[in-house]
């Protein structure tokens, strides 16, 4: 009954996300729709030029989206421009006309997000699974669930027309599937299912590919086998390139890339901003910049919270911090998940780190491939809390409640005010 308070909860919390944040204004949302709208009136991949911003993404979750995507009224920016020549919005941080009736006006995109919601509940659930996985412990798994489903950031992106949501939702998949095969051993069915769950990811968005990095790492440690065994137990994880292969072929043939690069370097001149990999950039900006965004940052990346907000949500992050070395030196048995763990995390960072040599891009969305393990170390380093597990019910309960009650403060502050 609980993961279903718990699933209920972060929907609801979404919805009235979806319902205080007025039509197209989440960041590059317009983008997204279009390139849905435009399979739908098409029934191909928009071309990757100045009119489609966003072709270059996967097609996945545009595809899930294209049959409601039909019909929409293009927005219009509200923007003015003063006896001087110079361009502003007058409602900023609102950058888009507002509408009398939006719900009515807008009521395709806002279907979207209601299809969004429910991609992103079950990313919640599968954290919730793989928690519980993990430990054998159903309040493991309810940490998981609501260290995912009540962080505002996941509430913000996963009820926003973005292919985001998608890739959350398939990597907390991969994830179980990964902590399901730590605790129960390698099986062919299971190495295949990793493969197929991984590449519905990258189909998602091009990130989700690390996912790959912890479940290599995770056959890597099985020290029962010798180590030409584990490489045959990697083969399975091919599959996810070969559920991507009609798209990186497209790619191909289209652009000369299978990424489809080649356009943002030669067309979109405007957003290249290249920083070395030792310059100042990636000691205070990027990593500031990049926890901000990973707990609440909202409209066009120009909405955020309060310091006192960011600084409870920082306490409660160091707790769990903490939690998580204390349960390292006393549980032996969560050592090996947790190096999987650091694994898909570096690998995450090193593939954020890379997007910001070329284009400034420090954002936390970045992160949602390993959101759900993190979530997983962050439920048991909280039930290593001394006494929590003396009271594990009480205490996840109440983190629970000053979870959502911090996320209805967001909205009513942030959002709404």
């Amino acid at each position: 009954m609980a993961v279903t308070t718990l699933l209920v909860v972060s929907g609801l919390l979404m919805l009235t996300w979806s319902l205080a944040v007025p039509a197209w204004e989440a960041s590059d949302e317009p983008d997204h729709w279009q390139y849905a709208a435009y399979m739908h009136d098409h029934g191909s991949l928009p071309p990757y030029d100045l009119a489609h911003l966003e072709a270059n993404e996967p097609p996945l979750y545009y595809a899930l989206l294209s049959p409601i995507a039909n019909d929409q009224a293009p927005p219009v920016r509200d923007i003015v421009t003063n006896a001087k020549g110079q361009s502003y919005y007058p409602g900023y941080p609102r950058l888009f006309y507002p509408s009398a009736h939006d719900l009515t006006d807008n009521w395709r995109l806002h279907l979207g997000r209601i299809v969004t919601i429910g991609i992103s509940l079950l990313t919640v659930f599968f954290a919730f699974l793989a928690g519980t996985e993990a430990t054998k412990r159903r309040t493991t798994g309810l940490l998981a669930g609501m260290l995912v489903g009540l962080l505002p950031a996941f509430s913000f992106r996963g009820m926003t027309v973005s292919p985001d949501a998608l890739l959350a939702m398939f990597c907390a998949l991969t994830t179980y599937l990964i902590v399901r095969m730590m605790r129960r051993g390698f099986s062919w069915r299971l190495g295949i299912a990793i493969g197929v769950v991984a590449g519905g990811a990258f189909l998602s968005k091009i990130t989700g590919i690390v996912i790959l990095v912890g479940a290599a790492t995770a056959i890597a440690l099985d020290r029962s086998i010798p180590w030409s065994q584990r490489i045959r137990h990697m083969t399975p994880l091919a599959l996810a390139g070969v559920v991507a292969s009609p798209w990186l072929l497209y790619n191909q043939l289209t652009y000369g890339d299978p990424l489809a690069r080649g356009p943002l370097y030669s067309t979109f001149k405007d957003v290249i901003q290249p920083h070395p990999l030792f310059s100042t950039y990636f000691i205070d900006q990027f990593p500031v910049t990049l926890a901000i965004t990973s707990i609440g940052d909202f409209g066009w990346s120009d909405v955020g919270m309060s310091p006192l907000l960011y600084g409870i949500y920082g306490i409660l992050l160091s707790v769990v911090v903490v939690g998580i070395y204390v349960a390292a030196r006393q549980q032996p048995q969560v050592r090996k998940l947790f190096i999987v763990i650091g694994v898909l995390f570096c690998a995450a960072m090193v593939t954020i780190v890379g997007i910001n040599l070329t284009i400034q891009q420090p954002q936390g969305r970045y992160l949602l491939t390993v959101i759900p393990a993190l979530a997983i170390a962050g439920a048991i380093g909280l039930e290593a809390t001394p006494g929590w597990r003396r009271h594990s019910r009480a205490a996840t309960a109440g983190l629970g409640l000053i979870l959502t009650a911090l996320q209805i403060i967001v909205l009513t502050t942030v959002i709404l005010a």
